[in-house]
């Protein structure tokens, strides 16, 4: 979403004065059993939603103290992770009351802050920016409480935070669909692909089918291939050969007149990690 916090006229306060509880889930892992209670990791955010699918199961009796010592969400709930992968945001609006574990931070919005609202505030490039400010300096990657309770949230009035969360709430709704939709062609896509590379097509621009004309079809070291394909190597086809090193002492020009070089990404990592 964009920056709430850039718009003139809305007074900031810190996220302890606009909620009513701010604390992070159970310090200890229960038993996992093959059924039970839910208990949710970092993994299981997924797509602002708690995927109960990937949970975690625990006995009663470990459910029953995870709640007794405030380690549990419900509904408007505002989780943000906070260890290891920092940032992921789900406004809870799910009817079961499920348990967290430490890597979560459960937020209790007051009746000043609307759920939704903050959901779209905590994953706005400002908020992102104050992680990286508390998080700056230190090789782990770690939210603790007392500097997401310091986090700075714009406060419109209730009535213009609502109406803000509808609108990117509609939004992300919009770019869900989208992305589920590139995956579901992406997938068709990779099917026909097979099935192209494989079947290839007959005169009349159907695939071939090779359970109805298995005569159509012949053995090779790739399997079944129509009976016209051949395998070949790709050294009979095209040359093949490997690029060039720079010399050591080269430096990469930021000029834009300058020549592009492509490296393979193994060695950019390489660098990345090691150095020269």
């Amino acid at each position: 979403m964009s920056d709430v916090s850039c718009q003139p006229g809305y007074p900031l306060a810190s996220l302890h004065q606009v909620a009513r509880r701010i604390t992070d889930g159970s310090h200890f892992s229960p038993t996992p059993q093959e059924s039970g209670y839910l208990i949710a990791n970092v993994k299981d955010m997924k797509s602002g939603k708690i995927d109960f699918s990937t949970c975690t199961r625990i006995s009663r009796d470990a459910y029953r103290e995870l709640k007794a010592t405030g380690c549990t969400v419900k509904n408007g709930t505002v989780l943000l992770s906070k260890d290891g992968t920092v940032g992921r945001v789900v406004v809870y609006m799910q009817t079961e009351e499920i348990g967290a574990l430490s890597s979560i931070c459960i937020i209790e919005p007051n009746d000043s802050l609307d759920p939704s609202y903050l959901g779209q505030v905590l994953r706005s490039d400002d908020s992102v920016r104050q992680y990286e400010n508390f998080m700056s300096g230190s090789a782990l990657r770690r939210l603790v409480l007392r500097d997401i309770r310091s986090i700075q949230v714009p406060l419109p009035s209730l009535a213009h935070q609502r109406a803000i969360a509808k609108i990117l709430d509609t939004l992300d709704d919009a770019i869900q669909k989208t992305e589920q939709l590139i995956a579901k062609l992406k997938q068709i896509k990779q099917g026909l692909l097979h099935d192209l590379l494989t079947r290839g097509i007959d005169e009349n621009g159907q695939l071939r089918d090779p359970i109805t004309h298995p005569e159509q079809f012949k053995d090779s070291v790739l399997g079944r291939i129509p009976v016209a394909w051949e395998v070949v190597q790709i050294k009979d086809i095209g040359k093949v050969f490997g690029g060039k090193r720079l010399p050591t002492g080269h430096y990469y020009s930021d000029e834009p007149t300058g020549y592009t070089y492509l490296r393979v990404l193994a060695r950019i990592i390489h660098e990345c990690l090691y150095g020269g």
